[in-house]
């Protein structure tokens, strides 16, 4: 069997919105009610799972794009510029939603990073998403932790794992090669954090 294949299919970008939202109910030491927790939840999936996976579906059956790990520069640049707004539009949601608008610093900062990568493209770099929005999740469980003032090192210590485990498969398969692997982790970490101390600052001043 074909480990490195696995971990990326397994761990593919699209479930990473999922991942995100049910460590971030799971893990906050505070109560939510029920009927907001399921709208967030219903948001996440139909928006942020179940419409990129049938947009990346039409775009293979047309022949746009070869596979849905999207391989080259140009197969990413049109569902780049459809995740951005998805992510931003997921995010301008929930911030509307009190009781769970921090959640809004992980969707903007993935949307954020993908406007990054985007940009590489411009001077043919081909960024690591899996390893990106990895670390995005890492990322916003330190932003949770810091604002919560909650010990969360052991799911820390479990994502910085998956990432490790992500970005080896990765360079195994010859997807990427280190520098992108590294780019696309160090986007990831720093967009959702960007956000939320500007936003932090913003709002103490």
């Amino acid at each position: 069997m074909n480990w490195s294949k696995t971990i990326s299919n397994v761990f593919h970008p699209v479930l990473a919105p999922l991942l995100l939202v049910f460590g971030y109910f799971n893990l906050l030491p505070k109560h939510i009610d029920g009927d907001i927790v399921d709208r967030v939840v219903l948001l996440v999936v139909l928006a942020g799972v179940l419409v990129p996976v049938a947009m990346l579906y039409v775009l293979k059956k047309v022949k746009i794009i070869s596979d849905f790990n999207l391989n080259t520069i140009e197969e990413r640049k049109f569902p780049f510029l459809f995740f951005i707004l998805l992510f931003y539009l997921i995010s301008n949601t929930i911030q509307k939603t009190p009781a769970v608008d921090e959640l809004h610093y992980a969707f903007l900062g993935f949307s954020l990073s993908l406007v990054i990568s985007y940009i590489l493209f411009f001077f043919k770099i081909k960024v690591s998403i899996h390893t990106m929005v990895m670390s995005g999740v890492l990322s916003f469980l330190i932003v949770l932790s810091h604002l919560y003032k909650i010990n969360l090192i052991n799911y820390i210590c479990l994502i910085i794992l998956l990432i490790g485990l992500l970005a080896y498969s990765r360079l195994k398969e010859k997807a990427h090669n280190l520098k992108e692997v590294l780019i696309g982790f160090l986007i990831g970490f720093i967009c959702p954090a960007i956000i939320y101390f500007s936003d932090t600052f913003i709002v103490n001043t």
